[in-house]
């Protein structure tokens, strides 16, 4: 109802001052006006013989010319009515003489009373325009607080303790999913809209804002949209006391931080990950170094093994911050372990498959495997000779509810196709790797032409 008030005396003023103030013309026209009014009642009551003053109705006359047009016409306005009441009121009508020393008086009079309410408008005047210019700053500052508020994607919000009502902008309602013809509630309603596990925290905020001396309050606390989406708001809120220091009004603004949660949690959930993922480095380090240990003899073999496994292991983290985590080519993991023996003269290293990519649970078992078979054949295999030739073909098929994942690693030439006499740490790791870190059975046949190793796992996501 307040509001409602401001509004239509804001338009009045408006109004009046497009009118009258800001249309000078219009002012001075409006000051005759009236005098012509207030000279044709003077004549009606005098049509009626009823005994009343000359000037009793220009008294307004001049009083509205000046309130609404300011000294100038205020001062035309009297001077009209002086003259009119002159000619046509006062005794001997019509000429300008003055018969009696009270008709005199009341001329003087008059004059100065009229002089009088001329000052009084024009101050009421002045009261006006400047009231008129006070709004306009009010609503040009309410409008950039509003554009301001929504560039920061922010609500303002205010709760009135004594009539337990809690009041919001269109911006607020939006946010929360109310309409935006509805912009005010009691908390028991507010409550409503909170998320049920975190009415408590509402409470208790309130309670907080309102015990709190000086200021500015925060909480953090979900609410569920009528769509049922469920939100956080982060709330800013100060507390407005009355001249005993009881608490009477909380004003603040509202930000939506969900996004920021999320990514909050996101970063947190890469953090368990990446401390997940060192671990598991970190063991498979520790177990390169123990079976490297068993295999080699001297320190130099040693050092020169493990160095090699882990720049393999190196390599693939690269290649993973490459593809920002979202894993890597098949073929990229291999021209990565094969491409330094390849020569660009005479091909001799053929890659050959579908478009795959290696999820990153797979990715360091499989660079594992690719490093140990790499690493055979070019201290005994096809890629330790010149003429020697390595091809590498991998196909998917269906395999249930899973796809399976096939490779065939095939060399042609080498420095020896015998059998090993014994399993060797690199084709035990090759099983280790298929048989228990990835689920899948792997095949090693040493053919008179090379090695051939075909293994086939689950291709999870």
């Amino acid at each position: 109802m307040q509001e409602w008030k401001h509004d239509v005396a804001g338009q009045l003023i408006r109004t009046y001052h497009a009118n009258f103030i800001a249309n000078r013309a219009l002012a001075y026209a409006f000051a005759v006006g009236c005098v012509l009014v207030a000279v044709l009642i003077r004549v009606g009551i005098g049509l009626l013989e009823v005994n009343v003053s000359p000037f009793v109705t220009v008294f307004l006359a001049v009083f509205l010319a000046s309130v609404l047009g300011g000294g100038g016409p205020g001062a035309l306005a009297l001077l009209l009515s002086a003259a009119s009441a002159w000619v046509l009121f006062i005794d001997p009508i019509h000429p300008f003489q003055i018969g009696t020393t009270a008709s005199v008086l009341n001329l003087a009079l008059f004059c100065f009373f009229g002089a009088a309410m001329v000052l009084v408008g024009g101050i009421l005047q002045a009261m006006i325009v400047r009231t008129d210019q006070m709004l306009k700053d009010a609503k040009e500052a309410d409008r950039r607080l509003h554009a301001a508020l929504e560039a920061g994607r922010l609500g303002s919000v205010s709760y009135d303790l004594k009539e337990d009502r809690g009041r919001w902008s269109p911006a607020f309602a939006t946010m929360v999913g109310l309409p935006v013809t509805q912009t005010s509630m009691d908390f028991a309603e507010w409550l409503a809209i909170v998320h049920p596990d975190d009415r408590g925290l509402a409470e208790a905020a309130l309670a907080e804002t309102i015990t709190a001396q000086a200021g500015t309050s925060k909480s953090s606390y979900r609410i569920i949209r009528p769509d049922g989406s469920v939100r956080w708001l982060e709330l800013s809120v100060h507390t407005t006391r009355d001249a005993l220091g009881q608490p009477i009004e909380l004003d603040g603004v509202a930000l939506d931080v969900t996004e920021q949660r999320q990514e909050d949690e996101r970063k947190r959930e890469i953090v368990r990950e990446m401390h997940h993922r060192i671990r598991n480095n970190l063991a498979v380090v520790q177990a390169l170094a123990r079976q490297t240990a068993r295999e080699e003899t001297d320190v130099q073999s040693f050092a020169e093994r493990l160095v090699s496994r882990l720049g393999a292991l190196s390599a693939t983290h690269d290649l993973l911050i490459k593809d920002s985590g979202r894993g890597v080519s098949l073929a990229d993991l291999l021209l990565t372990e094969t491409g330094p023996f390849e020569v660009k003269q005479d091909k001799r290293i053929m890659l050959e498959g579908p478009d795959v990519i290696v999820p990153q649970s797979m990715l360091i078992p499989l660079t594992l495997m690719f490093h140990e078979l790499t690493t055979n054949s070019a201290k005994y295999g096809s890629l330790a000779c010149e003429d020697g030739q390595l091809r590498v073909t991998w196909s998917t098929a269906a395999d249930a509810d899973r796809p399976q994942l096939s490779v065939v690693w095939s060399e042609q030439g080498g420095l020896t196709t015998a059998v090993p006499p014994r399993t060797g740490f690199g084709s035990g790791l090759i099983r280790r790797m298929v048989n228990n870190a990835l689920g899948g059975e792997v095949e090693f046949l040493w053919q008179p032409e090379g090695l051939r190793c075909a293994f086939a796992i689950p291709l999870v996501s």
